[in-house]
């Protein structure tokens, strides 16, 4: 399944990372990242990423993005 991962930097610095089902999700998601970290659009990225359906594959994909989010809740 596609999804697509938008990220928003500043430099080599992640603010905040989304995921969006379709591209015009990602159009919005994309705005909302550059009003929250009040950044251009050329900081923010958008990639298209593979999302698996095998509930085993499912389940280790969002173990590891619940992972990252714990791990950014952590520095703050």
């Amino acid at each position: 399944m596609r999804a697509y991962q938008v990220t928003a930097k500043d430099g080599d610095t992640v603010l905040g990372t989304r995921y969006a089902g379709t591209q015009a999700d990602a159009r919005t998601k994309r705005d909302e990242l550059m009003a929250q970290f009040d950044v251009k659009k050329s900081a923010v990225e958008t990639e298209e990423v593979e999302v698996p359906v095998a509930k085993s594959e499912l389940l280790e994909f969002i173990n590891e993005l619940a992972s990252k989010a714990d791990a950014v809740e952590a520095e703050e």
